[in-house]
């Protein structure tokens, strides 16, 4: 084997070791950003979810309130 080819074996077995180190520390990477995407996703519709729940709980008070002051003699809020 001449010099030449044994200094392009040995430069490919170099980088060759760099590039999977590389490749597998982007994979990594994208594996955490991911994975912090999905949690923030799920936090924010979790949150929008609880918003809409109090929005709703709020309305069928509202509501009943009503139908109470409404069922109360001469009509008045309260008993």
């Amino acid at each position: 084997m001449s010099f030449e080819d044994r200094v392009r074996f040995s430069v490919d077995q170099a980088l060759s070791t760099l590039v999977k180190q590389v490749v597998d520390e982007a994979a990594d990477e994208r594996d955490a950003t991911t994975r912090a995407a999905r949690e923030s996703a799920f936090a924010e519709a979790e949150q929008a979810a609880q918003t809409r729940v109090a929005d709703a709980e709020a309305r069928v008070r509202a509501t009943m309130d009503e139908a109470i002051a409404a069922a109360a003699p001469g009509g008045r809020p309260g008993f």
